[in-house]
């Protein structure tokens, strides 16, 4: 398998496993919400039919009918926060991962340069091995001419 192919698959993992913790996570926040939330109307309860105070009944209907929009609005805050913590963790895989990859792919340009440097080192040898024998030869010439 290509290494690629399984940081690929791993990250997809990781990012599942996030999704789960953070899924788990705010489903604990809920049901922790819910049994407050439960624990605060039987106090109420208590209170009212220990002091009978009916003037009270009046706001205990109302908080049973908006029973529901508190934990309605802790769950869409939790999945709020669960989808930004799920959003920030793919960024930095993907950050991750384009920099594995950019890496990946720079090392053979390296390589690349290096190889053509060595060649430009080794034509600029000759080069000036061709100039010295051009030298040589032009010294040559001379002596055998005078």
């Amino acid at each position: 398998m290509n290494v690629w192919a399984s940081l690929r698959i791993a990250l997809e993992f990781s990012v599942a496993a996030a999704a789960a913790a953070a899924t788990a996570a705010a489903a604990a926040t809920v049901a922790a919400a819910a049994a407050d939330l439960h624990t605060a109307e039987q106090d109420v309860a208590e209170h009212h039919h220990c002091c009978g105070l009916a003037a009270l009944q009046r706001p205990r209907e109302n908080t049973a009918t908006q029973k529901v929009d508190p934990l309605q609005q802790l769950q869409q805050q939790q999945q709020q926060q669960q989808q930004q913590q799920l959003q920030h963790h793919q960024q930095l895989q993907q950050q991750h991962y384009q920099q594995l990859q950019q890496q990946h792919h720079h090392q053979p340009q390296q390589h690349q340069q290096q190889q053509q440097q060595h060649h430009q080192q080794r034509q600029q040898q000759q080069q000036h091995q061709q100039q010295q024998q051009q030298h040589q030869q032009q010294q040559q010439q001379q002596l055998t001419q005078s």
